[in-house]
């Protein structure tokens, strides 16, 4: 017979052996999570610690290995940007670039091989560690000073190298912060430092940097200043113009072209660009105004491919704004500068057709035969001949190009009654 103890254990099945089990298990997994926490100890980053960075920093300086101890500094400064407000690395950076400086001189002085787009590099990243130091900072300030003071004419030097090898985004680099810390604080409270006065030509040096560069939007940070050159003004109006185009800035654009336009009324970029633009915005108006204006300047002897432009852009703002006599008048005259361009021929047949058509309709109510009909018969026949006589033209300038003029010239036949003329528009259909 079977024991209470035995029917119980048997139906709870709770024997020894299946407890070693579970705490086999249990050992198994205690073990793979502390393996797993050792390996992501293993992988993971030392702490940073600020004194253990200095005291590495000024060993490599020591040393004289002054690339290691830069490599360091910028290493940490990556990793840590909260450190670039520290004033004391920021010192120590600044000094280990003065010490590149001071090898690559000798270089220089020893001729014997330097480096001159380096030694520049090192003077600019000097005053980009200066000037990032606290201007409250008494503990540094003097040796600050007189570290961008000794290296100031340099800076100068070094965008003036570049642009003179039209490596243009160095040279504005350089110039633009040679002129932004032309009166900081950190250089002025230097009694012997003397500002640059005249920047005119560096500000015209760095404007044609930044747009030799594309940097479009630091055109404008010394255009003022640059303006004040008179000889290279609509040089610079035009580089502004430009730049402002590519920025989208129309009214900044339309500005820097209207001022290069009044300087020199004859300067094609500026007509023509502000001719395009109000075409563009349809305001014929101004168009008109423009194209007349610029005419009258232009010198003898005339040019004959600037006054064509000139007076075939006047004629379509006058055919627009419906001023069809003048309109008539401007393109019979840039014909006569060139009287192979189809496009004026075609405009003075198109109206002369709109004046016939126009006159057709306010006369449909005329008697045949009256003497006010025989007057208006009389017109219609002129501007249809006029018409005609302009389109031949075109299609003697634009033979395979029969929609230039075949439907018209028909017209035009067909109201004048010319059968002859119309039998050979046949081959065309």
């Amino acid at each position: 017979m079977m024991s209470w103890t035995n029917i119980y254990n048997r139906n709870n099945r709770t024997p020894s052996g299946y407890g070693t089990i579970w705490a086999m298990l249990l050992m198994v997994l205690i073990v793979l999570d502390s393996a797993d926490s050792m390996a992501q100890t293993s992988t993971e980053q030392p702490a940073f610690n600020r004194k253990t960075l200095i005291k590495e920093v000024r060993s490599k300086v020591k040393a004289t290995q002054y690339t290691d101890a830069d490599a360091t500094l910028k290493k940490a400064f990556k990793e840590h940007p909260d450190l670039e407000i520290d004033d004391e690395l920021n010192f120590m950076e600044m000094n280990v670039q003065d010490k590149l400086i001071e090898a690559e001189n000798r270089k220089i002085f020893l001729n014997n091989r330097p480096d001159t787009a380096k030694y520049f590099s090192y003077i600019y990243e000097l005053y980009t560690y200066g000037m990032a130091i606290s201007l409250d900072s008494k503990k540094y300030s003097k040796q600050v000073t007189q570290a961008l003071s000794r290296y100031r004419n340099n800076l100068l030097s070094a965008g003036k190298f570049h642009y003179k090898k039209s490596q243009y985004a160095e040279a504005y680099k350089y110039l633009d912060r040679y002129l932004t810390t032309n009166h900081h604080p950190a250089l002025t409270r230097n009694p012997e430092y003397q500002a640059d006065t005249d920047t005119v030509e560096l500000s015209k040096f760095a404007v044609v940097s930044a747009f030799g560069n594309k940097q479009y939007a630091d055109v404008s940070k010394y255009m003022l200043d640059a303006l004040a050159d008179s000889v290279n003004q609509q040089q610079l109006l035009e580089i502004g113009a430009k730049s402002a185009v590519e920025l989208k800035d129309t009214v900044s654009a339309l500005s820097y072209m209207w001022q290069g336009r009044m300087n020199d009324p004859m300067n094609d970029y500026f007509c023509y660009s502000l001719l395009d633009y109000y075409s563009d915005q349809r305001d014929y108006s101004v168009v008109y105004e423009l194209a007349t204006d610029t005419y009258k300047y232009l010198p003898e002897p005339i040019d004959s491919v600037k006054a064509f432009r000139l007076l075939y852009i006047k004629g379509k703002a006058e055919e627009i704004l419906q001023k069809e006599d003048s309109a008539l008048t401007t393109f019979a005259l840039a014909s006569a500068y060139n009287p192979s361009d189809p496009r004026t021929y075609k405009s003075i047949g198109g109206i002369y057709l709109r004046k016939a058509h126009s006159l057709s309709e306010q006369n449909t109510a005329l008697l045949p035969r009256s003497a006010e009909y025989k007057k208006v018969k009389a017109q219609l026949d002129s501007y249809y001949q006029s018409a005609a006589t302009a389109f031949e033209k075109v299609s003697e300038l634009q033979r395979d190009d029969t929609s230039q003029w075949l439907l018209e010239l028909r017209e035009c036949y067909y109201k004048l009654n010319k059968g002859k003329e119309l039998k050979k528009l046949e081959q065309y259909e």
